[in-house]
């Protein structure tokens, strides 16, 4: 499942670097996040090519 982290302003550089490093964090834009998680069983990170 698919989520969106949407903030009224752009995020601080630290902060983008947390998501990036996180595999279950994409950035869109600096106020757009897509957030995955998965259901009952499975991985909780983004597919590589994502």
């Amino acid at each position: 499942m698919y989520t969106y982290l949407i903030f009224p302003a752009p995020q601080d550089q630290a902060l983008l670097r947390w998501f990036e490093a996180s595999c279950a964090h994409s950035i869109h834009t600096p106020r757009v996040i897509f957030e995955y998680g998965s259901g009952a069983i499975g991985s909780d990170c983004l597919a590589e090519d994502f």
